[in-house]
């Protein structure tokens, strides 16, 4: 098969290099029985104070003698310890670091303290050298382990912190090596699934497979850990876990280990990232009063090398490990593997977990840069979705228009929009239009239109509607038609193989772009993963894979979309600044009540990482005619519009034909399809992770808040609560990041028709238990600020009154506010605002709506007064 022809010259190849024969594997089992000392104010150090003058990051600065030193910071030492470790050489335990007498000794006077400064901020870090007696004497050290500690970090003023890396470095490598409990580690075994024939019979979905419900495709060879630092203790600390697929999936409890819903903590290929919470003996109750808690919460995750780290849980115990996983081999020389602990204290998680994802955009992005979202159209722009869920989903129009094809029905799909009036500005193709194998695993053998599928190809799909597309793709089959071309490795085991060089996807993504590719979506990724089975020795592959992927995709302009993605892929994101969103839950269903609509749990670890989340599609009306074997109905498009338009993230909707709300889709964005978003995706409020860690709460349901940001005001909270089973007052503190200042603070409802209640400690907002646990009684409350008097409460008839794509700027004083809005030409616009009462009018509130129309130039700037409005209208 000839490669991919796309006029490209002077491409760089780069060629995979095929890891060197097995060589042996030396496990090492961090554990640890000494104390971690976490402090928030400051980081006291192993030398005097006189002596703490900050240098590079890689000065040597004191000396100290052979003695292993755990202390990490002096004041959680209640709380989390670290426990011995021991290694495995050879296969066999060579005993442990207990400085009273293990024989895996540090080496004479290897223990050193560094001061520095780098990226984020002044740090002290101590290291120690190892090796065991039956280590070669030639000086050549064989494990070297450091903590990094931060004393301040540049980008925040929080002083009641704790940021700390832990180190774990193979200097010398490991050539020869075994697995320590594995006697075949280059084999992977897979499971069942079911993915979609050629024939376009539709059992593609996720719902069904392995990321959506969690039972696994193969043999996790990811669980067992070569060498272990750190092994975090955390004694009786709460922990809130993600894991599987999407990370949709969630343990809550107390440790040592105790879940609260009968779910396991996770380890191996489906764990990520664990939040941490300081026990405190005052749980949620519907008396709650404002209080500002002194405890601790924050959260713990690998930090680089995410492709080959892991984590291990001691059933039963309190121990968390992280490590590379046992099965890589060989360990190549300078190999490190980091964790990252972050904790704050009189602060939420949102805070905790904003500093973790700083910290690692900052490291691997740049402390300037974030992700390519300027080339992503989808998270601008309403979209239409042919993915699991959607109408046209492996289905062509049967009915009216009739269609013989899906070339001729997405076609019809466009027609019908521009007829509607409904701004689809894009379309996401899934994978039913390419090519794919035979058998069990179905990979893309070529990624180009089926002809019976769009006779004229994409291009002229393009031609014909102007659509930009979000094109699928899934794993890849060993025997596609671009490994003759490019470099693919192959699995030993199963029929995947995976693309390793960059000129590869520069020539496919390029191509793609003529027939109007803007999102590249790479799904399955972790079947990818497990059905590779050099993803399990290998080092650097699947790394690789993703970085020249990345690397091409913004080279050439192109927005990358994660899906099925397991944490180590989301981790991985933070060194491709071309992923821009990922999906944040499994496919959308249309009639099953499922928890795939609360992308906000996801989306706490998204928005830290500067990703987009992606709901899915959805219906926008309750019926669909002929929708399939289900024939099913979706009871609530009001909120799983509502959903989409606060996740921040792409809106795409995906009805029949003829079959659309029109008014629902238009609520989401403006006339030109510009999506309304907020500034912040719903997010789960910190009372509601720690009442889900709690085995005694009463409390079942969801309280997530977003905010909406207008330049020349104060942030605007949102709240939304649903299936509360029992009332819950809402205080200021229990909103992340309330502390802007305003005159006072109110309450309105979404009509934008009505003050509520004034917002502060003497007056909470008390969310009522809901009548009934389904999705259509929710409950939106928007909190804003008054300043001079004024109180802008946004766009009538919209999901997001205030999104800054239509506010550009708010500028008030006491007698006027003057507003720039902006919006496609001839647009109407309706915004509603309230003015307090003078002295005539105290404590009153006057709402008054006023609707511009924008001129050509896109903008229209609009002054209001305050008094002749006040006396000429009705008080409410």
């Amino acid at each position: 098969m000839p490669r991919i022809n796309n006029n490209m010259s002077n491409v760089q190849q780069h060629l995979f290099r095929s890891p060197r024969s097995l060589l042996i594997l030396l496990g090492l089992l961090l554990t640890a029985s000494r104390r971690i000392s976490i402090s928030g104010t400051s980081i006291p150090t192993e030398t005097d104070a006189s002596d703490s003058n900050h240098g590079t990051s890689n000065e040597r600065r004191h000396h100290h003698p052979a003695n292993y030193t755990t202390s990490i910071h002096p004041s959680l030492d209640t709380l989390i310890t670290l426990d011995t470790f021991s290694v495995h050489m050879f296969g066999h335990v060579a005993n442990n670091s207990n400085a009273t007498g293990g024989t895996l000794q540090p080496i004479s006077n290897s223990q050193n303290s560094y001061y520095g400064s780098d990226v984020h901020g002044d740090f002290e870090e101590t290291s120690t050298d190892w090796n065991t007696p039956s280590w070669p004497q030639d000086g050549n050290v064989y494990f070297q382990t450091s903590i990094k500690r931060y004393k301040n970090l540049t980008k925040f003023d929080n002083k009641d912190f704790v940021v700390v890396i832990f180190i774990q470095r193979y200097p010398g490598g490991v050539l020869d090596c075994v697995p320590t409990d594995k006697t075949e580690n280059d084999e992977a075994i897979p499971g069942s699934f079911d993915t979609d024939d050629n024939d376009g019979s539709n059992d593609d979905s996720h719902y069904y497979d392995y990321a959506h419900d969690g039972n696994t495709v193969g043999t996790d060879k990811t669980a067992s850990i070569r060498s272990t630092f750190p092994a975090l203790n955390f004694g009786t600390m709460r922990y809130f876990s993600y894991h599987g697929g999407f990370l949709e999936q969630h343990a809550a409890g107390q440790f040592p280990s105790s879940t609260t819903d009968g779910t396991t903590l996770k380890d191996g290929m489906e764990a990520g990232p664990l939040l941490l919470f300081e026990h405190r003996n005052n749980n949620y109750t519907s008396t709650t009063t404002n209080e500002t808690t002194n405890h601790w919460c924050g959260i713990v995750s690998h930090y680089n090398e995410f492709m080959t780290q892991s984590t291990q849980h001691v059933a039963g115990s309190s121990t968390v490990k992280h490590g590379p996983m046992d099965s890589i081999c060989p360990i190549p020389a300078g190999y490190e593997a980091n964790t990252i602990l972050v904790l704050h204290r009189r602060s939420s998680i949102q805070a905790a977990v904003g500093t973790w994802g700083t910290m690692l955009l900052d490291e691997y992005i740049g402390a300037t840069q974030r992700r390519t979202h300027d080339v992503d159209y989808t998270t601008r722009y309403l979209g239409y979705s042919t993915d699991n869920g959607a109408y046209y989903y492996y289905k062509k129009e049967d009915d009216w228009p009739v269609t013989s094809n899906m070339e001729e029905t997405m076609i019809a799909v466009h027609n019908y929009s521009q007829a509607a009036n409904i701004p689809y500005r894009y379309w996401l193709l899934d994978s039913w239009w390419y090519y794919k194998s035979s058998g069990q695993v179905k990979g893309v053998t070529n990624w180009t239109a089926r002809p019976d599928v769009f006779p004229h190809g994409l291009h002229y799909l393009y031609r014909q509607t102007g659509m930009f597309v979000q094109a699928h793709n899934r794993m890849w089959s060993t025997d596609n038609a671009y490994a003759k071309d490019y470099d693919f490795v192959p699995s030993k085991s199963t029929t995947v193989s995976l693309p390793t060089e960059y000129r590869f996807w520069k020539d496919l993504l390029q191509t793609a772009i003529d027939w109007g590719l803007v999102v590249y979506e790479q799904d399955w990724l972790n079947v990818q993963f497990e059905y590779q089975s050099q993803a399990f020795t290998n080092s650097t592959l699947m790394r690789q894979w993703l970085m020249e992927m990345g690397r091409a995709a913004q080279d050439c302009h192109v927005a990358v979309q994660y899906c099925m993605p397991l944490a180590r892929h989301i981790l991985q994101s933070v060194e491709i600044p071309a992923v821009t969103q990922v999906r944040a839950s499994g496919d959308y269903q249309a009639g099953l009540w499922l928890q795939q609509w609360s992308v906000g749990i996801t989306s706490l670890l998204y928005t830290a990482l500067d990703l987009k989340p992606s709901k899915d599609n959805a219906w926008s009306m309750t019926i669909q005619p002929n929708n399939g074997e289900r024939n099913t109905t979706e009871p609530f498009p009001e909120f799983q519009a509502l959903i989409l338009a606060m996740s921040a993230g792409p809106v795409a909707f995906s009805d029949k034909i003829g079959h659309s709300n029109t008014t629902l889709i238009h609520r989401t964005c403006r006339q030109d399809g510009v999506l309304l978003h907020p500034a912040q995706p719903l997010i789960p409020i910190h009372e509601w992770f720690y009442e889900r860690t709690n085995p005694s709460s009463r409390i079942t349901g969801h309280v997530q808040e977003s905010k909406m940001k207008v330049n020349g005001l104060p942030s605007y909270p949102i709240v939304l609560s649903l299936e509360l089973s029992t009332d819950f007052v809402l205080f200021p503190n229990h909103i992340s990041g309330f502390h802007e200042q305003a005159e006072m603070w109110v309450v309105y409802d979404p009509s934008l028709s009505t003050i509520l209640q004034e917002f502060h400690n003497d007056s909470p907002l008390l969310l009522p238990k809901s009548k009934s646990m389904t999705l259509g009684e929710y409950q939106l409350h928007f909190v804003a600020p008054v300043v001079h008097g004024w109180c802008l409460l946004g766009e009538r008839h919209k999901f997001v009154p205030l999104s800054a794509n239509r506010f550009v700027s708010v500028e008030t004083n006491s007698l006027s506010m003057k507003l720039l809005l902006e919006g496609s030409t001839g647009e109407t616009v309706e915004f509603a605002y309230a003015v307090m009462g003078n002295d005539d009018y105290k404590s009153q509130w006057c709402i008054q709506s006023k609707v511009v129309k924008i001129p050509s130039s896109g903008r229209i700037q609009v002054t209001i007064e305050k008094y002749p409005q006040l006396l000429n209208s009705e008080t409410i």
